[in-house]
């Protein structure tokens, strides 16, 4: 009900216009995207024969769309040269307010322009109805088009007339939401004909993130229209702080998380993320999920258990994108460890490092590379890890129950396809290209005769998981059905404190020997070394430290230096002994990361003594003294 060109119908009580509050159906009765109302209490309706009952009394949101269904062809019939957008608001600002009966503010602007009104929606003289016909947030902020803390960002776009002209007047924008902080919020419309178009121009909605806002938020704007006696709403939503991020710097566009998952961040819904997509072509991955393990109780993942996810890996620093324009190259970093598993963690601390490569001939694959590092203090053997790829091609359609796997032995590979290249013609192919003895499991995803089966009644157990990664190359075809495959290497052995990279490739092409040589290129760019990014793999801490000045005594200067486990504002400030403030060394918005500050008294008249620094960020404080000998 909430896609685009769809017309939304919630369900009042018939006999006094208040929202229905059954529990059944109370996802129906108000939303942002709700467009209308319609009565949906006890109507007489036609029904399935049951002992020769052919008609009976019914509530629900599914009695209240028929009204509006019916409605529609009546407008139709009157307005025949109507657009389906321009019947649906003809009988959308036809509607009769509902807010006087429903007066609570959670449900305020959530029930659409109101009930729906037959004798208004086929005699009103000229309704006017103007909507945001397309909206795109716009970043202005680092560049890589995601919202997120302290960045500023603009709203453009297109409004349309759908009905009658309309003389003029002014579009502003507002939010109640604390994550932003809007700046300018007017844009003045002339006289707009039937069917016209405007869209806004540079600095006419703006707004920006405040710091420390929440990851993974939805912000929701109110547009309202006025001029006249028109008046009107709209809701329009965007996400800010996301920890998932997109490459598309080449021929593969791919999803990568904060949490071991690559193609969405939100299974099953998949609405966060884009997926893997090959040129222009629609989606194929459905899941994609890192795995590692000893054994079957020692089984890390971000994979699929039923209808959830496991919850084995914790995010201590989210994936943030960077672009290397010289080299057109972008890469991703993201750390995460093991603890969600409680007890059975074991211990690892995963960098998990994504790149893509612009030019030829590395424009048809992506190096998926992990650092899995042993955190505690007894070596870890037997260790296998891999993904696990749900491919579903294309996954917006049915048409996956003809997708099929392989592999090739020459240069050690599998690939999934469709067997008759409809909807679409596109193969993804998935290595092992660092180190290790290489696995590889093809999986028929409904099959109940088979060891592995993620959508079996047991759903894909731990047990299964393990066996299809540390078994080395067991099963090599599957389909045509659903289907999906798992790439894995080892066994690694990884001593106390040391850590060891595993990488993969993923290759895409409208061929199988596009594939192939993506995959033989990106073992050469893997041989050959990644671009150097030690500027870039600096732990990010896991709490707040202030560490001793340095050197201590000091003349005539000294370094201090501080950890953050998260960006936030940050103050330093020097005190003398008896507590009055003498120097602000900093106060300024930084990074998660190891900082350092100088503090010279060159050319300061301060005294020998005792002085003391103080550390404020995020609600933590630290103070240390330090000794000025002159």
């Amino acid at each position: 009900a909430s896609y685009n060109n769809v017309l939304s119908v919630g369900w009042l009580n018939t006999v006094d216009d208040t929202r229905a509050y059954y529990a059944f159906d109370s996802g129906g009765n108000y939303n942002l995207m709700i467009d209308v109302m319609a009565p949906g209490t006890n109507i007489y309706s036609c029904w399935p024969e049951v002992s020769g009952i052919n008609y009976r009394i019914a509530s629900g949101s599914s009695m209240s769309a028929p009204l509006v269904s019916g409605l529609a062809g009546l407008v139709f019939t009157k307005f025949p040269d109507y657009s389906p957008l321009q019947v649906a608001e003809r009988i959308r600002v036809t509607s009769d307010d509902v807010y006087y009966a429903n007066s609570t503010d959670s449900v305020k602007y959530m029930l659409g322009r109101g009930r729906i009104n037959a004798a208004r929606a086929l005699s009103e003289s000229n309704p006017i109805s103007i909507r945001a016909t397309d909206v795109n947030f716009i970043e202005e902020g680092n560049g890589n088009g995601l919202l997120e803390s302290n960045e500023s960002a603009q709203i453009q776009i297109k409004f349309t007339n759908v009905l009658s002209s309309f003389s003029g007047g002014k579009i502003s924008i507002e939010s109640k939401d604390p994550a932003v902080a809007i700046s300018d919020s007017v844009f003045i419309v002339g006289n707009l004909n039937t069917l016209e178009e405007i869209v806004t121009g540079q600095n006419v909605f703006k707004f920006t993130v405040v710091p420390n806002g929440p990851t993974n938020h939805t912000v929701n704007f109110l547009i309202r229209f006025s001029g006249g006696t028109y008046s009107d709403y709209q809701w329009i939503s965007t996400r800010i702080n996301p920890t998932y991020t997109n490459h598309d710097n080449n021929n593969i566009s791919l999803t990568v998380t904060s949490k071991g998952n690559v193609g969405f961040n939100d299974y099953p819904n998949n609405t966060e993320g884009i997926g893997l997509k090959y040129k222009d072509q629609s989606n194929v991955l459905f899941e994609g999920a890192f795995m590692y393990g000893t054994s079957a109780d020692k089984l890390m993942d971000a994979a699929r258990i039923d209808i959830l996810q496991s919850s084995d890996f914790k995010t201590l620093m989210p994936v943030k994108l960077n672009n290397i324009e010289s080299e057109s190259e972008q890469f991703s970093r993201s750390i995460f460890n093991d603890d969600g598993a409680g007890p059975s963690k074991l211990g690892i601390k995963t960098s998990m490092f994504t790149y893509s490569f612009a030019s030829p001939p590395d424009q048809n694959y992506l190096i998926l590379r992990s650092r899995l590092q042993n955190t505690t203090q007894e070596s870890i053997s037997n260790l296998y890890a891999g993904y696990y790829f749900d491919f579903d091609i294309p996954a917006d359609s049915n048409g996956f129950v003809d997708d099929m796997v392989d592999y090739d032995d020459i240069d050690n590979f599998g690939y999934a396809y469709d067997l008759d290249g409809l909807p679409q013609q596109t193969y993804i192919g998935a290595a092992l290209i660092s180190n290790g003895s290489g696995g590889f499991y093809a999986v028929n995803q409904d099959s109940s005769n088979s060891i592995v089966s993620p959508n079996g009644p047991n759903g894909f157990t731990d047990f299964e998981k393990w066996y299809s990664i540390s078994n080395g190359i067991k099963k090599t075809k599957a389909g045509p059905s659903d289907i999906s495959y798992i790439i894995s290497g080892g066994p690694y052995n990884i001593n106390a404190g040391d850590s060891i990279d595993v990488a993969f490739a993923i290759a895409c092409g409208e061929d199988l020997l596009t594939v192939k040589s993506g995959i033989i290129q990106s073992r050469k760019k893997w041989l050959a070394g990644l671009t150097d990014i030690n500027n870039y793999e600096s732990e990010i801490p896991e709490e707040y430290v202030l560490n001793q000045n340095f050197p201590n005594p000091f003349n005539p200067e000294t370094t201090i230096s501080y950890k953050l486990p998260k960006a936030g504002n940050v103050v330093l400030k020097i005190y003398d002994l008896l507590g009055r403030e003498i120097k602000t060394l900093v106060n300024e918005f930084q990074e998660a990361g190891n900082h350092k500050t100088i503090w010279n008294m060159r050319h300061l008249s301060f005294s020998s003594g005792v002085y003391f620094y103080v550390l404020r960020s995020g609600g933590f404080i630290a103070s240390k003294k330090m000794i000025l000998l002159k």
